[in-house]
């Protein structure tokens, strides 16, 4: 009631009312719910359990940067994203909400690609990712999406960094064999995009470009870091 006083319209959080009928019944239903789901393998059970406690007006909230990642947005974030925008239109939702979490996790200008993509996927939840970053080259760096820019964006985005690799290096833990597969395969994209790099100048927001490629380095040092770490030899390249 205060906050509609002040001419604005209430949010929440709902994580409660999914969870406990008894918290859904006592709220006011004439609020705007945000369902948050940051997994790429989405389910809507959520949204229903929201929708059957009376709930009407509900925003998605996807994610490109949150607490399972680390330096930038990988596909499997792009992947959660376009699955919850393709959710809002198809149960008719209120719109889409991208969530950024915790400036501390990455580079503050590497984040533009992936809310770039949040607003592209609202728009055109079928839309490709090759017509994305077409727009992103043309929007933001105004350039066409060259071939080496196209090879970089589409590994960049593969350079998948999970939290719990950052959290066993600094405590200086071992990792399990699927972890290591990925920072195996992180290491060997760095390998090949990152040269990719030094070829493409954009004609604006450098700083964005700086940081995207400032991103990629990161997670390629701390790939080969975790595996040296774990008794991994690693090629003359990543020496």
């Amino acid at each position: 009631d205060l906050t509609r006083a002040c001419g604005k319209a209430p949010m929440f959080w709902a994580d409660h009312p999914v969870h406990s009928a008894r918290v859904a019944s006592l709220l006011q239903k004439n609020v705007m719910a945000i369902w948050w789901n940051y997994s790429h393998r989405l389910k809507v059970r959520d949204l229903k359990r929201l929708r059957k406690a009376g709930f009407r007006r509900i925003l998605a909230a996807p994610s490109t940067a949150n607490y399972s990642m680390r330096f930038l947005t990988p596909r499997r974030q792009l992947v959660n994203v376009r699955k919850m925008a393709v959710c809002a239109r198809r149960y008719r939702l209120n719109g889409v909400l991208n969530t950024v979490w915790t400036t501390t996790r990455y580079s503050q200008d590497a984040m533009y690609y992936g809310i770039a993509y949040s607003a592209f996927a609202a728009r055109h939840p079928d839309g490709t990712l090759r017509a994305f970053n077409q727009q992103f080259a043309r929007k933001v760096f105004g350039t066409g999406l060259t071939r080496d820019l196209a090879a970089f964006l589409n590994g960049w985005i593969e350079m998948d960094i999970h939290y719990r690799i950052t959290l066993a290096v600094m405590k200086k833990e071992r990792l399990g064999r699927n972890f290591l597969e990925g920072l195996e395969k992180a290491c060997r994209v760095g390998e090949r995009i990152l040269p990719l790099a030094n070829k493409y100048i954009p004609a604006r927001n450098r700083a964005i470009w700086e940081a995207m490629v400032l991103a990629a380095k990161t997670a390629w040092v701390c790939a080969a870091g975790a595996l040296l770490m774990n008794g991994r030899k690693l090629n003359a390249a990543r020496k």
